[in-house]
């Protein structure tokens, strides 16, 4: 791991594995994983616009294979505040998407960058934890109800839609010779929700 630090108190943090991640994206996966590799800044910067808004510092940036994690000093102040942090990084990414798709009218390969900005950022608005959506929907219902009831109807939620993504991959996997990335991707995410307390 690769650990820099800032005379701010800021730290960044590097792991090997956001190193391979990014290779197999960028030089394995054709045109669709480059702009996936492209639409991971973009929605970062999107919550990091959106704390720097609110006056939030980011104590530590964390890249790994499974993503970017940011680290918060201090808490939101209200739970409006956390899920406009939430939604702002996959909102961010559409106008680019927007743009993208527009732009495949002269270059149909920018076609793919905003069908792939548009379904990243659709398949995080969903309302499941840990994705952006789950975090909105777990701040907005806690603005409204008491935690626990808060966490409970989240963590049921998630479920329900992990399921019918799971069916989705099924059939994926039947008409697509075999294809498994969204049954592997609803599995990591049901071992998030398993492992990782709501909240």
């Amino acid at each position: 791991m690769i650990v820099i630090e800032s005379r701010r108190g800021g730290r960044l943090a590097v792991t090997g594995g956001f190193f391979l991640m990014a290779a197999f994206l960028t030089l394995g996966a054709g045109a669709v994983g480059a702009f996936a590799a492209l639409y991971v800044p973009v929605h970062e910067g999107g919550h990091w616009l959106c704390l720097k808004a609110q006056h939030i510092p980011v104590r530590e940036i964390k890249l790994s294979a499974f993503g970017v994690q940011m680290r918060r000093s201090r808490a939101f102040a209200s739970f409006w505040q956390q899920a406009a942090c939430a939604l702002s990084g996959p909102l961010f990414p559409l106008p680019v998407g927007a743009l993208l798709w527009l732009l495949g009218t002269w270059e149909p390969v920018l076609r793919i960058g905003g069908a792939v900005f548009g379904g990243l950022s659709l398949f995080h608005l969903l309302p499941v934890w840990p994705l952006d959506g789950g975090q909105a929907l777990f701040a907005l219902l806690s603005s409204r109800c008491r935690p626990l009831l808060a966490e409970t109807v989240t963590r049921w939620l998630s479920f329900l839609f992990l399921f019918l993504l799971m069916t989705l991959g099924f059939g994926g996997l039947l008409e697509q010779n075999g294809n498994v990335s969204l049954l592997l991707l609803c599995g990591y995410l049901l071992l998030c929700l398993l492992a990782r307390p709501v909240g």
